[in-house]
C-alpha cells in the first residue's frame, strides 16, 4: 500500500518535471514536449488503474486528476488552444507584442461573414496578414506511439482539410495582403508533412495559403513588414 502511493507520487513528480523541462524549451520544441507529455500521462494512468481497489480513494482522486489533465490534450478545442498559444510564444519570442505588432482572436465581418482569424498581424500602412494556428496532435501522437505510417497518411488529411476551410473563408480582403499564414506550431509535424507530402505546400500556395513553422514565421514577417514600408 505504503509502497504504491509512493510510486505514485514520484511517477506525479517525474510528470511535473517533464513539464516545467517543456516550459523551458524553446517554441520549436514545444508541441513535440506536449505529445510526449501526453504519452507519459498514458503510462501514468494505467499504473494508476492496475493499483486496483486495495487503495485508498487518494488515488482515485489522483486518478481522477490525470484524467482531467489528459482530457485537455485529446479535446479538440483544448488543441486549438495550445496551437494558439504556441503562436502567441512564437510571436513574442520574436519581439512582438499583443496589441502594437499583433491582435488575437479579433472579429471581423468581410462581405457578411464574420471571421475570426488566431492572430492578426499588422503591418504599415493599415495593412495586415491573418494568421490560423494548427495543432495537429492526435494523429501526430499515435504515429509516435505505434510508427504506423497511416497515421501520417491522416495527418496529411487533416492539414489538407484545413486548407480547404481556410481557402473558404474570405481571410483575404482589401485591408490584408494577397495570401494569409497557415502556422503548424510543431516543427516536427512542418518538416514531415514537407519532405512527404510537398503537394500540400502546393495546393495551400495555389489557394493563396503559406504554410509556416516556428522557424521560418519570423522571416515571413520581417519581409512583410519591410515591404509595407514601401
Amino acid at each position: 500500500m505504503i509502497t504504491n502511493l509512493l510510486l505514485v507520487v514520484v511517477l506525479l513528480l517525474l510528470f511535473i518535471l517533464l513539464i516545467k523541462q517543456s516550459r523551458n524549451n524553446r517554441a520549436t520544441d514545444r508541441a513535440d514536449d506536449i505529445a510526449k507529455i501526453h504519452e507519459s500521462l498514458g503510462i501514468l494512468k494505467g499504473y494508476i488503474e492496475s493499483l486496483g481497489t486495495s487503495t485508498t480513494t487518494n488515488i482515485q482522486d489522483v486518478k481522477s486528476a490525470v484524467d482531467k489533465i489528459e482530457e485537455y490534450f485529446t479535446n479538440t478545442r483544448s488543441r486549438g488552444t495550445v496551437g494558439e498559444r504556441l503562436l502567441d510564444e512564437a510571436l513574442r519570442s520574436f519581439g512582438f507584442v499583443e496589441g502594437r505588432d499583433y491582435l488575437k482572436q479579433k472579429e471581423y465581418v468581410i462581405n457578411n461573414v464574420s471571421i475570426k482569424p488566431d492572430v492578426t498581424f499588422l503591418l504599415p500602412n493599415q495593412m495586415s496578414v491573418y494568421i490560423d494556428s494548427k495543432f495537429p496532435l492526435d494523429n501526430y501522437r499515435k504515429y509516435l506511439e505505434t510508427k504506423d505510417s497511416s497515421y501520417l497518411d491522416k495527418l496529411a488529411n487533416d492539414i489538407q482539410k484545413t486548407i480547404k476551410d481556410l481557402s473558404t473563408k474570405p481571410y483575404i480582403n482589401e485591408n490584408t495582403v494577397d495570401f494569409i499564414l497557415m502556422f503548424i506550431g510543431s516543427e516536427a509535424v512542418y518538416d514531415i508533412i514537407y519532405e512527404n507530402y510537398y503537394n500540400l505546400f502546393e495546393e495551400a500556395f495555389n489557394n493563396r495559403i503559406i504554410i509556416c513553422s516556428p522557424t521560418n514565421l519570423y522571416p515571413i514577417l520581417a519581409v512583410l513588414r519591410r515591404l509595407g514600408e514601401y
